[in-house]
């Protein structure tokens, strides 16, 4: 299957970047569907749905890709659907399908199927680093459609000692389609007390961590305050790890956001390290991880080395 559901006409496919969705035939990529539908229609892009398979497979019941297009014309009547069949490992063909996507959503129900095998172990955060663009893992949920737990949900933005400029402009401009509020979160955690026989004042050290950690959020925070100045913006520092701040401000929010670097290791797509890999295994709201784009990861090399 191959073709363009009845909507707003197939030339959005040409303007615009579209939104990539994998499906695998499991109801939580059904449910990766509605989200990125809702997503697609909110930004005003064209929704590509990709089903990835090495072999010929005897379908039974309704055709994955067939249900996906009406599932996504369910929750976006009129939004430009392309369904389409990539004859390769899910893992190489989604980052390659969503080379010039605005971003790329996987879904996972934690039991079965191709995709819920990928996001579980290697391969699925293979997925998210390698694509070139904005990768959604959405998980699934029971109730209300996922991203749309109601108007008091904010976006939440993970924040780090290394800047992401890329990901606080993804999280502010998600927050601006929802009609929510950014919430930036940025953990700290002070050296063990005592660096060999000096001695250390715990409260001056937790301090200069916590400045630290505060100086990160204005430095995330500036550009997208400037760039959307109705969009309400909560800051907040803590003391811990990091992973656990997270998914502890994710608990209600409509979506997380955490940024991923580029390092120079001879391969292509982001770098994933351990804080966005463990909110993707664990979190209960859709996770986004936000390359930095090339002239992000640039400026930056020129600052550090200067």
């Amino acid at each position: 299957m191959d073709g363009l559901t009845p909507g707003r006409g197939s030339g959005n496919f040409l303007t615009r970047r579209p939104v990539v969705v994998g499906v695998d035939g499991t109801e939580g990529a059904l449910r990766a569907v509605e989200w990125a539908a809702r997503e697609a229609d909110r930004a005003g892009r064209p929704l590509l749905v990709v089903r990835a398979v090495l072999w010929n497979s005897r379908e039974t019941g309704e055709h994955p890709l067939t249900a996906a297009a009406a599932r996504a014309r369910q929750v976006a009547p009129g939004l430009p659907v392309r369904a389409t069949t990539l004859r390769e490992d899910p893992g190489d063909a989604l980052p390659h399908a969503a080379a010039h996507a605005a971003l790329l959503a996987v879904g996972t129900d934690g039991r079965h199927g191709v995709l819920a095998d990928m996001l579980r172990g290697s391969v699925g955060l293979a997925v998210a680093g390698r694509a070139d663009c904005p990768v959604v893992v959405v998980p699934e949920t029971v109730g209300e459609p996922v991203g749309e737990a109601g108007a008091a949900s904010d976006v939440v933005l993970g924040v780090g000692e290394r800047d992401h400029p890329a990901a606080a402009r993804f999280a502010a401009e998600a927050a601006v389609r929802r009609g929510c509020a950014l919430r930036a979160v940025a953990a700290w955690q002070s050296p063990p007390l005592g660096v060999g026989d000096v001695p250390v004042d715990a409260a001056e050290w937790r301090l200069v961590y916590r400045d630290r950690a505060d100086r990160a959020l204005d430095t995330a925070l500036a550009p997208v305050s400037a760039a959307h100045p109705g969009l309400t913006v909560r800051r907040r520092t803590e003391e811990g790890n990091s992973s656990h701040a997270l998914l502890t401000a994710a608990e209600r929010a409509t979506l997380l956001v955490v940024g991923a670097g580029r390092e120079v290791t001879g391969r292509p797509g982001p770098h994933l390290g351990g804080v966005a890999r463990s909110v993707l295994h664990r979190a209960r709201c859709p996770v986004a991880v936000v390359p930095d784009t090339e002239a992000d990861a640039a400026g930056r090399g020129a600052a550090e080395a200067a």
